[in-house]
Formats: structure tokens, C-alpha cells, sequence
């Protein structure tokens, strides 16, 4: 019982505890009866004193000693604690987690979402090779090892060298003295050139002298960008240059744009056919300062945004579309550059939604109001408004999400989907992780 009194945040009552301990100290009775007394005694008075009305302290025992009402501190002590975990946390646990049958009827991706329902587990995933199968390579062995998997070393054998109109022959493996990795000949008549593996490789850069790193430092330099980690971090664990580093940085974020690009004119969003759920957003990355940069006319408004909007397929995270905004200058102290204009928005949804029969889901921004043919709209309410209610002002809390009806396109039928932005934003939130605001990116820059 000395360990229970211990847990009230009251010091009399420990000390009362240890007296009657130590006077019987082999006699549980002896202690428990009288403390058990002074327990109740001292929960009654707290009640009365707090003006609770709560009956013989049922709920205020639930509560931890403490009742609804009462302005205590809540680290008393609770004998009976919420369960974390089973049916008794959705019961006890508030607010409660449970939802209704039909919240639970509505999924949230009607289309094949493509992940399990645990999710992706990053705890559990495997890539083809690890870093320490990087590093223990030889120097040739890292030229076998990287083409399976699947980084293509670079197009040696497509180019052309010496005589007009010859193609490439690679020869053997050639290791030359201060070279840092084998070197490849070619056999053509009057060339006989030594090139090495990652020739002309759009990662992997070529150096000579102090400057020259091995092909296995830079696949590990790749990895452990790809795995997300900081450059002052891959310095302290490979001991390369900072420059090395930002420059292989550099290189894949050209090598992204490039791809991405490139991607982006065979994304087609919806079928055409059936309804499809598409969500619409804007974020701001960062902002600059230009007034020593440029005359303003405004030389308040000083302040430049770096603004971009972004459409994604529901199910289908490959159809995301990307399209740097124009947002115009703010004030120093203002909040964001607001949302997107209708002059922006309207080229971009005619461009990519207009006769798609798709359902949007955006926000509740005035400029997604825009009314398109072949699509339907719903919205979300994101901030919190105070409201009257009866005479009483309350506030609404945020709508992330919510079911909503929508009638098919000639015909009778109806669909009820969710509405929402999860997606979207979690695209925003992983871009956001991994993107490196340097002098390299920036606002106004190319990448």
C-alpha cells in the first residue's frame, strides 16, 4: 500500500502511510484499513471542495481521482487506465475511435490501391543490395554488380570514337596505375582509347588526381541519398568531400526533373469511361526576399514565392502531375501567397480534366468552383470557424474528410465516395522531406 499512496501527488498522505507501515510492519491489515479510511476521506473532501456532482466519486475515480469539472493537474493517479489496445480502447479511449458501418462501407480509394492493407512497411523492405555489399565490392566487381541492379554504367558501347562511322569495340579490363577503377579499351583502328565504366553517366562523375573517387564510393554516396540522408551526414560516414557530395546531389536532382518530364506526357488522367477520384492541391515550398534583386513597383510587396500545384489519380500515384504557379509578390509578414488564381487554374484543369469524367477533390478555395464539362466537385472545409449555436458560440474543428453523394452523369444511379486530400497531401509531405533548398534549388531556379 505504501507504493499506492505514492502515486497521489499528496505528501501527508505518503508520510501518513510510512508511520503506519513501520508500526506494523508485517501486518498488511493493520495498514489497509485505516489508509483506506483517510483515502476516502480526504476523495470526499476533494469533491466538495471542487463543487462536483458526481455520485460517491464513480466518475471521479475513472478520471484518475480527478472529477470533469475540477482544474486539477492530471497526473494523479489512476488505478483503472484506459486499455491501449483491444476492444476496451475504443470504448474507453476518447475520443472514440470507432466509426459507423457506413463511414466503413465508403472506401477511401474505390480503385485498386496497390498496397496491402498494412501498408508499406519500410521496416520490412529489401532492396537488391545494401551498403555493405557496396562497399565490400572490388573495383571490378562493382562494375558487374551496379548493371544488375539496374543502374546502366553508362553508353560505351553506343558511342563513337576514332575513324568516322566506326562504333565502339571494348576490349578487356585494363587497371592502370592511379586509376580509380578499371578502364575499358577500344579496339578500333586508330583509337584505342581507355574510357572508364561510367563514362558520360548522368550520376556518376569522372575525376582525376586528388578530385578522382572510386565507382563503389559513389554507388554508396547514391544509396545513401536515395535512402534520404543529409550530406553532413554521408560526409561524417564516408569521409568525402562536401563538394563530391552536393555534386552527385545535383546530378539527381537534374536526373528527376528530366524523368519527370519526360513522364509527364504520357500521364492521362481517368478513363473516359467510368467515374474516377481525383484530388487537386497547391503548396509553397519557400520564399525569397527580391527587393535587391529587382526594382519593384511596390516596394512593399518584396516577398517571392516558390508555389506549386499538383493533381494525383486516386489508386494511381504515377499519374501525379506537377505545375509550378506564378503567385504574385506579398508583403514581408504575410502568412503564404494564398491559393491558386482562376487565370492559372482554368488553362491547367482544361488541359487535364475537362471531359474526363472524374471527380475532383480539392479544397474549399473559391478558384476550384470552376465549373468544367465531364466533371463533378466536391470540397473539404480546412479551417475552423467560431459559429452560434442556440445562442452559444462554438467552434467547428477542420474537415479532412467526408462521404459525399454525387449523381451519375445521365442516369439514375448515385455514388457516394469520400472527399478528401489525403493523398495529395502526403505527396506534399514526401517532397517536402526530400527536397534540398540550396543554392541549386531555390526560388526561381530550373530545379
Amino acid at each position: 500500500m505504501q507504493g499506492f499512496a505514492s502515486g497521489i501527488d499528496c505528501v501527508w498522505l505518503q508520510k501518513l502511510a510510512q508511520v503506519l507501515h513501520s508500526s506494523h510492519p508485517k501486518c498488511n491489515m493493520c495498514v489497509l484499513i485505516p489508509l483506506a479510511l483517510v483515502l476516502l476521506a480526504w476523495f470526499m473532501l476533494h469533491c466538495i471542495h471542487s463543487a462536483c456532482a458526481c455520485s460517491f466519486g464513480i466518475k471521479a475515480l475513472a478520471e484518475g481521482f480527478v472529477c470533469a469539472s475540477c482544474a486539477m493537474p492530471s497526473k494523479f493517479f489512476n488505478p483503472f487506465p484506459d486499455p491501449k489496445r483491444g476492444e476496451g480502447r475504443s470504448v474507453l479511449k476518447r475520443p472514440a475511435s470507432l466509426k459507423t458501418k457506413a463511414w466503413n462501407n465508403v472506401p477511401y480509394t474505390r480503385d485498386n490501391p496497390g498496397v496491402g492493407p498494412r501498408g508499406l512497411r519500410m521496416e520490412q523492405t529489401k532492396w537488391k543490395r545494401s551498403l555493405t555489399d557496396i562497399l565490400s565490392a572490388t573495383d571490378r566487381g562493382i562494375v558487374k554488380l551496379l548493371p544488375r541492379m539496374g543502374y546502366c554504367l553508362s553508353g560505351v558501347e553506343k558511342l563513337v570514337r576514332g575513324v568516322k562511322g566506326a562504333s565502339f569495340r571494348a576490349g578487356g579490363w585494363v587497371c592502370k596505375a592511379g586509376d580509380a577503377c578499371p578502364k575499358v579499351r577500344c579496339n578500333t583502328k586508330h583509337c584505342q582509347v581507355y574510357l572508364n565504366p561510367h563514362h558520360l553517366h548522368p550520376v556518376f562523375s569522372e575525376g582525376y588526381g586528388v578530385a578522382a573517387l572510386s565507382l563503389k564510393t559513389e554507388a554508396a554516396m547514391l544509396l545513401l541519398k536515395l535512402n534520404n540522408l543529409a550530406n553532413s551526414t554521408i560526409h561524417r560516414l564516408l569521409h568525402v568531400n562536401h563538394k563530391a557530395i552536393e555534386d552527385i546531389d545535383k546530378r539527381l536532382c537534374v536526373l528527376w526533373k528530366d524523368y519527370v518530364e519526360q513522364k509527364e506526357k504520357e500521364i492521362q488522367l481517368g478513363d473516359g469511361a467510368s467515374l474516377k477520384d481525383i484530388e487537386a492541391d497547391e503548396t509553397t515550398f519557400d520564399k525569397k526576399d527580391v527587393s535587391a534583386l529587382v526594382t519593384l513597383d511596390d516596394a512593399a510587396k518584396r516577398i517571392e514565392w516558390e508555389q506549386w500545384l499538383g493533381v494525383v489519380q486516386k489508386g494511381k500515384p504515377e499519374t501525379l502531375v506537377l505545375h509550378r504557379l506564378k503567385p504574385p509578390r506579398t508583403v514581408q509578414r504575410a502568412p503564404g501567397p494564398g491559393a491558386v488564381r482562376k487565370v492559372e487554374w482554368r488553362p491547367f484543369a482544361q488541359r487535364w480534366l475537362q471531359d474526363r469524367k472524374v471527380i475532383l477533390h480539392t479544397d474549399s478555395a473559391k478558384s476550384y468552383r470552376l465549373r468544367l464539362p465531364g466533371v463533378l466537385h466536391d470540397r473539404v472545409v480546412h479551417c475552423k470557424k467560431r459559429v452560434k449555436v442556440r445562442g452559444v458560440w462554438k467552434w467547428w474543428v477542420p474537415g479532412y474528410t467526408k462521404i459525399v453523394t454525387h449523381k451519375v452523369p445521365n442516369s439514375k444511379k448515385t455514388l457516394r465516395v469520400k472527399s478528401g486530400m489525403q493523398i495529395i497531401d502526403r505527396c506534399w509531405r514526401f517532397l517536402k522531406d526530400r527536397a534540398t533548398l540550396n543554392q541549386n534549388a531555390k526560388v526561381g531556379s530550373h530545379m
